[in-house]
């Protein structure tokens, strides 16, 4: 349970009855008093003693006396159970030490109570505190008689021999016997659900303990559940039916079940995930692997690790790694919320935008490469109020810092509100500047006017490139809505996976689950279709997938579209759907998705899809004709590499063969527009250019500088981690030094004298040369060190 008070009573029981275990200052904030807790808990010996205190605590006045005093007479309990004592020390100015001293005589499951009432006469306070309670109740659980097994999830073998032990715990009662007695072969434990094939012992070790071992096979299950039911025989003095646990109840089964090999898959996962470069990848997709590959090495490199949080781990990679995409073309539309940078402060997403935009505020897009074809245009959406904005509002389109070099700088005029969009345009003044792969920054400025209260720049909408001086036939833009950004779901197993846009996705779709996504614009123009990017597991999906759009509310008469959902083969294949609305949409509106299927019968889940994002857009207008000749080209020059997956890290590779298979389907396509036709090619080719033999990205470089007699030196340390013998030239601004059959796991090492007294920072070279199946492999490998001296 969280530190936010749940909601679920809210209009029946009272708050402050919630949780016996959350601080009440959690229900009761405005209360000046606070206890720590509600419920004193028997001791784990099960003995009658209590285990835990309670801390009373002021938000303002004071408790009398000193740290250590009784104020037991101040600070009185009613209703203590017999045997026990209550105790109020206090501990500082504004806390006392509420506890229960001694040993109740009775302390069955059933001796518990709920009104031991505390109260706080004016006695306690040298200064009273401005509000609160002077009386509170509180809870007395006593467990009785308890029985805990560790483990109670067993693990066989993987090909289900079964030889595992665990151990049987007893607390507040004894074993009946002397130690070596087996409680199973004297008939006062059976293993109701314990298959025949699997033989059991459970041999005392002492009065309080005993050991279960259970062995032979599980046959051909993956798993079996069984419980612990002991005869009163069992124990000295204590009736069967009092001693509660693991096991016992049938709500805490145990479990043995084949290995899985949790710890052995993530291993293997791993050892690829980490040969994983960022390259051409997206800066959000990539974020979001990396942290789960991060995540999955913490969780490797703790041995008390559960197979569960093996598994999740296992689950998390898997999914990032599967998300993994090239970066989107320069000339997609950059929405403003999803940049990969910013300056922070009260600029922020909000829904749709950002805002929060002051002069000097930015944000920053990574890895925008035009690949040559510079562009001449941008233009960006954006919307201010005449109210409370600066004067002379630009945004500059800067390369690669935040001062860097200006290529283009667009004048914002003032709209007549925040919810007024208008688009804004300049000439790309500096095209040079956008040449190669840069980060680049979308930089607000303008003279604040003292007499707004925060003189913002603009809310910005989005920004765009564009190829050319001029726009064709003018068309409405299309609008995007990334399918994890909703605002409110109806839960029943619906779920944000993927990680952040627009690497995530949602999961977990049934028939009826339905997405709300409050407030967006859709735009001034009419848009007649949607699009729909969403993947399946075709065995795990429901028949005749769809899904509905509906503006505003539910109804026969605000439902504006429906999309029928193909198959896709895999939850990692997203296919793009596109269907006519029933009718043209534009302004402002309240989207709600709602999702369609068809139970399968006999089959276990009928799922609607994974789903990545909608789109709203225009009718297509008719274009030129579409040259493929470049689309073609390089799905032919891409499709040889399919024979070596076995050289390529198999995550690259994955991404490779999704872009291969997406190229193709838009070759092949009856309607293809020339932009889809070249974002399909650029982002082929930036998938092949990721690949690079997995031989060469086992070898891992590191570069330092030292001082020796006054001369600064470059250290260059080269390890071999892959399976063959690899010959190694190592390169740096003060000469080289080649390696020839470094053996698998081996280092090199150099150290270079730059005859310097000091050297600038720079970057070492190492050609990788191997021979892997008679076939020659090279490439480099490089690593940075900083200036010195």
């Amino acid at each position: 349970m969280g530190e936010e008070p749940s909601g679920w009573a809210a209009d029946s029981v009272a708050a402050p009855s919630l949780s016996d275990e959350l601080p009440s200052s959690v229900y009761d904030p405005i209360s000046a008093v606070s206890v720590s807790s509600r419920t004193f808990t028997e001791a784990r010996a099960g003995d009658g003693t209590i285990g835990n205190s309670i801390d009373l605590r002021l938000a303002n006045g004071t408790f009398a006396g000193a740290d250590g005093d009784s104020l037991a007479d101040a600070i009185t309990a009613e209703n203590v159970p017999a045997g026990l004592t209550f105790v109020a020390e206090r501990t500082a100015d504004r806390r006392v030490r509420l506890s229960l001293e001694g040993s109740a005589e009775r302390s069955g499951a059933l001796d518990g109570i709920d009104d031991l009432t505390v109260t706080i006469s004016d006695k306690a306070f040298s200064r009273a505190p401005s509000t609160g309670t002077r009386e509170l109740a509180f809870r007395v659980n006593f467990e009785g008689a308890t029985l805990s097994m560790d483990p109670t999830r067993l693990k066989a073998a993987a090909d289900g021999a079964v030889d595992v032990s665990a151990t049987l715990t007893l607390s507040g009662a004894r074993f009946a016997g002397a130690k070596g007695r087996d409680l199973v072969a004297d008939g006062a434990l059976a293993l109701p659900g314990l298959p025949e094939s699997v033989t059991a012992t459970a041999v005392l070790d002492d009065a309080d303990s005993a050991t279960l071992r259970l062995t032979g096979s599980l046959g051909d299950a993956q798993r079996a559940t069984f419980g612990l039911d002991f005869a009163d025989a069992a124990f000295d003095g204590t009736a069967a039916a009092g001693v509660r646990g693991d096991g016992i109840s049938g709500l805490a089964t145990v479990t043995i079940e084949r290995d899985q090999r949790w710890r052995e898959k993530l291993g293997e996962l791993l050892a690829e995930a980490e040969l994983v470069v960022r390259g051409a990848y997206s800066a959000a997709s990539f974020s979001a692997f990396e942290k789960a590959r991060d995540g999955a090495t913490e969780t490797l490199a703790n041995e008390s690790a559960s197979d569960d949080d093996l598994r999740a781990a296992l689950d998390r990679l898997t999914r990032t790694a599967d998300a993994l995409q090239i970066a989107g073309t320069p000339y997609r539309v950059l929405e403003a919320e999803e940049f990969d940078a910013s300056s922070g402060g009260r600029l922020s997403p909000e829904n749709g935008n950002i805002g929060g935009v002051q002069v000097g505020s930015w944000i920053a897009y990574d890895g925008i490469d035009f690949g040559g074809k510079l562009p001449q245009r941008v233009t960006l959406r954006h919307a201010n109020h005449p109210g409370d904005s600066a004067t002379d509002e630009f945004v500059e389109v800067r390369v690669g810092a935040v001062d860097g070099p200006v290529a283009a700088r667009v004048d914002l005029e003032t709209t007549d509100g925040w919810n007024d969009y208008v688009t804004a345009e300049a000439t790309v003044d500096d095209r040079e500047a956008l040449d190669g792969s840069n980060r680049i920054y979308l930089v607000f400025g303008g003279t604040p006017d003292p007499s707004q209260p925060n003189s913002w720049v603009a809310n910005l909408d989005w920004a765009q490139f564009m190829k050319t001086a001029e726009d064709g036939p003018e068309t409405a833009a299309p609008v995007r809505i990334e399918a994890e950004t909703y605002d409110a779901d109806n839960g029943n197993g619906l779920k944000k996976e993927g990680g952040e846009p627009p690497a995530g996705n949602v999961g977990g779709t049934w028939d009826g689950g339905r997405l709300t996504y409050d407030g967006r614009d859709l735009g001034p123009d009419p848009l007649t279709q949607v699009t729909v990017s969403a993947s399946t597991r075709d065995d795990r999906v429901g028949d005749n997938r769809r899904l509905e759009f509906y503006l505003d509310e539910v109804s026969e008469a605000t439902r504006v579209g429906t999309v029928d959902l193909p198959k896709t083969g895999g939850w990692a294949n997203y296919v793009e759907t596109t269907a006519e609305l029933d009718e043209a949409v534009s302004g402002t509106h309240t989207v709600i998705v709602v999702m369609r299927a068809d139970a399968v019968s006999g089959q276990e889940f009928n799922y609607v899809a994974n789903l990545q994002w909608f789109e709203l857009g225009p009718e297509p207008q008719e274009g030129p004709e579409v040259d493929l000749t470049g689309l073609t080209a390089a799905v032919d020059d891409a499709a040889p590499l399919l024979a070596g997956e076995d050289r390529y890290v198999s995550i690259d590779f994955a991404v490779f063969r999704a872009a291969l298979d997406e190229a193709r389907r838009i070759a092949a396509a009856d309607r293809t527009t020339q932009d889809e036709a070249d974002e399909a090619q650029r982002v082929l080719q930036a998938a092949a250019g990721q690949l690079e033999w997995r031989v060469i990205r086992q070898v891992s470089v590191s570069a330092t500088t030292r001082t020796l007699a006054g001369k600064q030196y470059v250290s260059v340390a080269v390890t071999n981690g892959a399976g063959i013998p690899l010959d190694l030239e190592v390169e740096t601004a003060y000469g080289s030094r080649s390696f020839t059959a470094v053996q698998p796991g081996a280092s090199a090492n150099v150290s270079m004298n730059s005859r310097q007294a000091s050297i600038p920072a720079g970057e070492v070279t190492v050609t990788v040369t191997g021979v892997v199946g008679g076939e020659t492999v090279m490439g480099d490998r490089t690593a940075s060190y900083g200036a010195a001296g």
